[in-house]
């Protein structure tokens, strides 16, 4: 099952309360290629993770979709869908994350490699 599909079933089956948060707990990141990274490595430890679904008491502060960053805890993680998944109050929440860090840092490693071959020659 897709992502998306995992995750209109969750909405479907899951609606949190009070100021409460459905995340899916992410413990790796995903090259672009398709290749899940180790969770070992400190370089692909994921800082982010989707939100699922939100109590209607968190308004509009965020919502599915976004992914966030949270601070350090410990979870209650489940799992369903051959997935895991947390609920979080929001104030659980540091920030919310544009997942397009992801390719920034990559085009700046690039670029260092670059930088570090031109010097050497």
């Amino acid at each position: 099952m897709e992502t998306q599909e995992i995750h209109a079933k969750m909405r479907k089956h899951f609606k949190p309360l009070n100021d409460y948060i459905l995340i899916e707990f992410v413990e790796n990141l995903k090259t672009s290629g398709g290749i899940y990274l180790p969770p070992s490595s400190e370089e692909t430890k994921a800082i982010a993770h989707p939100i699922i679904a939100v109590a209607d008491s968190v308004g509009d502060k965020v919502k599915p979709g976004d992914w966030v960053s949270l601070r350090a805890m410990n979870l209650d993680i489940f799992k369903m869908y051959g997935r895991k998944f947390a609920i979080i109050k929001d104030f659980d929440i540091m920030l919310v994350v544009d997942m397009g860090y992801i390719l920034d840092e990559a085009q700046f490693k690039q670029a260092v490699k670059d930088n570090a071959k031109t010097f050497l020659n």
